[in-house]
């Protein structure tokens, strides 16, 4: 029984000091998703396909409160920059990812703005291992988000 018991306290001790750990602010959060994102600059989106004419090479990726900005250089050197405007975190619906992982998918129930025309769904380019990452990051700002309204 002694034995049942000291397991008990040693599982509800250790479970305790996981559940206090520190959250982070709006700030730290967005920081820490561009901060990520800036890993994937400077390389091209399918890594397996170097030639391919669709393969373009990331050289910028910035998030803040509502907005996001990619900018990509084409095979024939023409940069190719995608605003995202008036993005509602707490219209969040689900992720979703290409095969090979580096592309992350955000939708939303409420439209974005990509390039002034109204979609559901935008994209960011991520390091394949720092996927779960970026979504808890990402679901850590909706859940401020939606606390602050």
């Amino acid at each position: 029984m002694k034995k049942y018991l000291l397991c008990l306290l040693i599982v509800i001790g250790a479970y305790h000091p996981v559940s206090a750990q520190y959250q982070r602010s709006k700030t730290e959060t967005i920081d820490f998703i561009n901060n990520t994102l800036k890993l994937r600059e400077e390389t091209r989106i399918y890594e397996e396909d170097p030639a391919s004419k669709v393969n373009s090479l990331i050289l910028l990726q910035h998030l803040d409160n509502e907005n996001c900005k990619q900018v990509k250089q084409t095979i024939d050197n023409k940069r190719l920059t995608t605003i995202i405007n008036k993005i509602h975190w707490d219209a969040f619906r689900a992720f979703g990812y290409n095969d090979n992982r580096s592309e992350l998918y955000i939708y939303f129930n409420k439209n974005v703005m990509v390039n002034n025309s109204p979609a559901d769904v935008f994209s960011i380019y991520v390091p394949d291992d720092k996927v779960e990452e970026i979504k808890n990051a990402i679901l850590r700002l909706v859940e401020i988000i939606k606390a602050e309204k």
